[in-house]
């Protein structure tokens, strides 16, 4: 019998999967559900053919129930439509069959929380990023039935959106996962060109660049001022961003500037904002606790790989949704979260930490400071450290270390003023004299401070009058 709505079926694929049910054809007339419970996917997918519509199959087996239950059986199964069927019998859909919806599926929508579209992009970093869960590529593999070659091919996808995918070397066994929490490890890295016994950078933090209350005007400044003095390397003590507004304390999304709600629109906007001075790097660190560590922590996208490294950005387009690479900043190199070493000085000997601790403020400037320097074992200790976070700018010497706080670079945000927070505004020139074995000679801490400009009063006129 003709398959309804489609036209004649052709002779010999009838008689083909005729020939596939074999008996079973002739057994499942009248045998209702119970019928095709024992068939396989071919023999399913020959009957669905041979037959042609559900109400036909359903007069077949003698079934009076809706032809949907049929499709849902078909669907559990995992033969999703009509043009499956064909595939599993390893036939070309016919010409003739216009049941096939042949029109142009729309594409998957990105994931609004991390931007990643596609089948398997999306689900892979949903289960990777759950508590830095490790799989090792076979067993990715066997999870979602894709080759280990597609495997790594949308690992490196979610890596070029800007999230740090670790993977292990060894094959098709290679662990990978997804970071969210800051490597215990601290690195070292030797500041280029610093090597000498007469070191000058420049030392910032906590700049909160996509806040409404971010010191632009003064962070311009700094680096000119770094610039006129021959700096060549800034160091950033971490919070360089405010990070996205949909993350955070309440009402945080009412302190940074409009269309930064998302990760990817504050990276983007710290490559196309930040200072850039010829010949002047930044070298910063981040936290993995605040601010561009809330999106760390809750989908591994980290903020400082993003602007280094470069990253997929996926934007509005003329022709919908468009995944747009963003080169990274080759003038601002990302050394890691929470805390990192810096070697400068002859034969790169002496040792300066860039910590953004964790944790709020105290009643006294220095307090936090004095109890991490206390914390420190023996033989670890820097010989210069640059901690931000505190928004406070001092210098000072707990147990033979040299210590800066720079203070900040935002002024008092709403949230500071509700938390009775002060915001120490500044920026920081630093000159050592260092020995043959890393110790400081002699460190002349150059602070320029910063005060608020002059506020205008506002009168509300709205309000009743006696």
């Amino acid at each position: 019998m003709a398959a309804k709505n489609t036209g004649e079926a052709d002779v010999a694929l009838k008689k083909r999967c005729k020939n596939v049910l074999g008996r079973k054809l002739k057994n499942l007339a009248g045998a209702k559900m119970e019928g095709i419970y024992g068939l396989t996917d071919i023999e399913l997918a020959a009957f669905r053919i041979y037959c042609g519509t559900w109400p036909e199959m359903a007069a077949h087996i003698g079934y009076q129930g809706v032809g949907g239950n049929l499709n849902t059986y078909w669907t559990q199964r995992g033969i999703k439509g009509k043009a499956a069927c064909y595939k599993l019998l390893e036939e070309d859909v016919p010409a003739f069959d216009m049941s096939i919806n042949t029109r142009r599926t729309k594409p998957e929508k990105p994931d609004p929380e991390t931007g990643l579209e596609g089948s398997l992009a999306g689900p892979l970093h949903r289960l990777l990023k759950q508590r830095n869960r490790h799989y090792t590529l076979e067993q990715l593999s066997t999870r979602f039935d894709r080759s280990v070659a597609t495997i790594r091919k949308s690992l490196e996808q979610i890596k070029e959106a800007g999230f740090v995918v670790h993977v292990d070397k060894g094959g098709d066994n290679a662990s990978a996962s997804i970071l969210t929490t800051a490597t215990a490890v601290i690195s070292d890295y030797d500041l280029p060109g610093h090597n000498l016994s007469t070191v000058r950078f420049g030392a910032i933090s906590d700049t909160h660049l996509e806040n409404l209350s971010c010191a632009r005007a003064e962070l311009e400044w700094t680096y000119d001022w770094f610039l006129e003095k021959g700096v060549t390397a800034v160091l950033h003590s971490g919070d360089l961003s405010d990070g996205p507004g949909n993350k955070g304390y309440p009402g945080h999304d009412l302190e940074v500037q409009p269309g930064l709600q998302l990760q990817w629109e504050c990276a983007k906007y710290i490559i196309d904002e930040y200072p850039r001075r010829e010949g002047m790097k930044t070298y910063f660190i981040e936290s993995s606790k605040s601010h561009a560590g809330w999106c760390f922590a809750r989908t591994g996208f980290s903020m400082g790989d993003a602007v280094t490294r470069g990253f997929v950005y996926p934007s509005l387009g003329p022709v919908g949704e468009e995944r747009l690479w963003v080169p990274g900043r080759e003038d601002m190199v990302y050394l890691g979260a929470d805390e990192e070493n810096v070697w400068v000085g002859p034969e790169y000997r002496t040792k300066i930490s860039l910590l953004h601790p964790d944790g709020g403020s105290s009643y006294a400037v220095s307090y936090q400071v004095q109890k991490w320097a206390e914390s420190l074992e023996g033989g670890t200790k820097p010989h210069l450290a640059l901690i931000g976070h505190y928004h406070k700018s001092n210098y000072f010497t707990p147990r033979n270390i040299h210590v800066i706080c720079p203070g900040t670079l935002c002024w008092q945000t709403p949230f500071m003023r509700r938390k009775r927070l002060s915001a120490g505004v500044a920026a920081w020139m630093v000159e050592m004299d260092v020995a043959d074995d890393g110790t400081i000679h002699e460190l002349r801490p150059i602070p320029h401070a910063f005060y608020p400009p002059e506020r205008k009063k506002t009168v509300r006129l709205d309000l009743p009058t006696t």
